[in-house]
């Protein structure tokens, strides 16, 4: 027991001499005055902002602390400070003192408030800090001397600090509970720096989580970074990263992304700029295209990027995709997307898009789009629940196709809402729909209703759909559309105004039905009946898309049936005619017979005398 407690107050009594070491060599070597002025005066001259320390302090245990720093705002922006902290804490090194090296393993921001703001004329309160110019006035009047040591510092920390965007145009933005770590600066040059940031973004009153970590190596000489080991988080979603950057000034970027999960809706909120408050409903018309336009009007002109994207499981609005594998390239705001590969809906789609960020709202076209297999029901539900939600009753265009779908187009169009995207969309392509079905059909029902064939009011069930179609205009429009069945023939031209909801003018829907399906329709309907018994009925269709109405086009069978009266008339005509005639050579040879008799009579009566 005697050895513990000798052991004891020798390791105390060590500890003690090195604490009262260690604070003496802190009184001689740390000027502390001295290192508040050098911090003024470095970061003044560096910021070309008036920089203010109310005080410096130390502590042997926890470091020396600079507290209440304030930097000042650039001129001409808000009469704030650019960036204020409660303190700025120095953790260092106790053993490497006792060698006049002063090696800090962590500078420490203390819950700052950093203020970023945008004018309307697209300047921000930083862009001035890359430019050379006078420093600012520095707070202390003298210069400060040289630090009688040397100055290593390993890393950077951030706590609880508050960030605040102001742009003019836009509203008012904040990110709160925002730290920031980043370690290995002393060893910059031969292996990357290691950083880990996370914040809480708000958006209309929630704070929405998010992540940021990686590694990046710089290269000064050529002024490029690289990017490795990225990771992002952000609502939930979270993704891999890895970038490269080649010259800072006119960046050069090269990227690539890879996800096992995620889910593009809750990523869009958080750069809405909405103002901080209360949390209010969904986002209104004009929101996302208002966010987009921040976006696109903030990247420059100069910026260039490419890189791949490899995401599975990914889900946008009501669209759900598989994989993703696409090649994404930027060049005078004009981006581009070679789609590889694109798994949904059981089926593949590829193709190639080019997105113009110059126009407001997004001008965009795509070519040589290719569906192949999907899968129709879940696929046209997807559709119709993001672009025609603002039809009435779009539900009742729900689960209403079914099978495999094929398809191939060409678009193009502006907007990224719905209502904008309707408005200008353009589009041009052929499908394929086999092992199909359509469910309940309401123009099909109705014509069933009037010829009273229940086949028509079920729903239609087929191998093979084909059909041409174009979108302008808010019309889509079906070319050439055709089933062909065993028992059943089916084929339509003509479009339907989505803004109107109603029928275009001038469609045509022609049915051929088999006789064994219209074996008990009344005899007046032998008129549209072919030589082989089959029923042929062509339509306009009138009305909304809600309640269609079927006109039948009787041309043709009253054709037909002039036809068959023709026939009829020239039969009579020809009956009149032998009849006649047979009646005119009778009353010929009775007149001759007359004639003969009285002729006969009169010799008679020559012949008596």
């Amino acid at each position: 027991m005697s050895k513990i407690w000798k052991w004891s107050l020798i390791t105390f009594g060590s500890l003690a001499g090195l604490f009262i070491v260690g604070s003496v060599l802190l009184t001689l070597f740390l000027p502390l005055e001295q290192i508040k002025d050098l911090a003024v005066a470095r970061l003044s001259e560096t910021l070309h902002r008036q920089v203010r320390i109310e005080k410096v302090s130390f502590n042997l245990l926890s470091g020396i602390k600079l507290e209440k720093l304030t930097v000042g705002n650039r001129p001409g922006f808000a009469a704030k400070p650019f960036v204020s902290a409660d303190a700025i804490e120095l953790r260092y090194a106790l053993w490497p003192l006792f060698s006049r090296q002063l090696l800090i393993k962590e500078i420490r921001l203390v819950k700052p408030a950093i203020l970023i703001e945008k004018n309307r004329a697209g300047e921000t309160n930083f862009s001035d800090l890359t430019k050379p110019g006078k420093p600012a006035k520095a707070a202390s009047p003298s210069p400060p001397g040289k630090l009688p040591f040397n100055l290593l510092v390993a890393s950077f920390s951030l706590t609880g600090g508050k960030l605040t965007y102001a742009d003019a145009a836009a509203g008012t933005s904040a990110v709160n509970n925002l730290n920031v770590s980043v370690t290995g600066f002393e060893l910059a040059l031969v292996k990357p720096i290691d950083f880990k940031l996370s914040a809480d973004l708000l958006y209309q009153g929630k704070a929405v989580p998010a992540a940021l970590s990686g590694q990046v190596s710089l290269d000064m000489e050529h002024a490029s970074a690289a990017l490795s080991h990225g990771s992002l988080s952000l609502a939930g979603e979270k993704a891999d990263f890895a970038a490269g950057i080649n010259n800072w000034q006119r960046p050069d970027i090269t990227f690539s992304v890879s996800s096992g999960s995620l889910s593009v809706d809750p990523l869009l909120a958080p750069f809405a700029a909405a103002p901080a408050g209360p949390k209010k409903g969904a986002m209104k018309p004009g929101e996302l295209t208002a966010l987009v336009n921040r976006t696109t009007a903030s990247l420059p002109g100069y910026l260039t990027a490419r890189g791949d994207i490899k995401i599975d499981n990914l889900s946008f609005q009501k669209f759900k995709l598989d994989k993703v594998n696409c090649r994404l390239s930027l060049a005078g705001k004009v981006a581009r997307a070679e789609i590889k590969e694109i798994k949904l809906y059981d089926g593949r789609l590829s193709g190639r898009l080019t997105a113009d960020l110059n126009v407001p709202g997004l001008a965009y076209s795509v070519k040589d789009l290719r569906l192949e297999g999907f899968n129709a029901a879940p696929f046209s539900n997807a559709v119709v629940g993001t672009f025609l939600t603002a039809l009435p009753d779009h539900k009742d265009l729900l689960d209403k196709v079914y099978g495999t779908l094929d398809l191939s187009a060409a678009l193009q169009g502006r907007g990224i809402e719905p209502k904008e995207v309707m408005a200008n969309l353009s589009l041009d392509g052929s499908l394929t729909l086999k092992h199909g079905e359509l469910k309940r059909l309401k123009t099909l029902a109705e014509i069933g209703k009037t010829l009273k064939s229940n086949s028509l009011q079920r729903d239609l069930k087929f191998g093979a759909l084909y059909s041409g179609f174009s979108f302008r205009d808010q019309v889509a429009t079906a070319r050439g559309l055709k089933i062909e069945e065993n028992d059943f023939k089916l084929y339509f031209t003509g479009g339907a105004d989505l803004k109107t909801l109603q029928w275009v003018p001038g469609n045509r829907l022609s049915l051929k039905l088999a006789p064994a399906l219209t074996s008990g329709l009344a005899p007046e309907f032998t008129i549209f009946r072919d030589k082989d018994g089959w029923l042929e009925l062509t339509f306009e269709i009138t009305g909304g898309l809600k309640l269609p109405l079927p006109k039948p086009i009787l041309a043709k069978p009253l054709e037909t049936a002039v036809g068959k009266m023709k026939v009829k008339v020239e039969a009579k005509k020809v009956e009149i005619e032998n009849a006649a005639q047979k009646a005119a050579q009778e009353k010929v040879e009775a007149e001759k017979s007359r004639l003969q008799e009285e002729a006969k009579n009169q010799l008679q009566q020559l012949f008596k005398h």
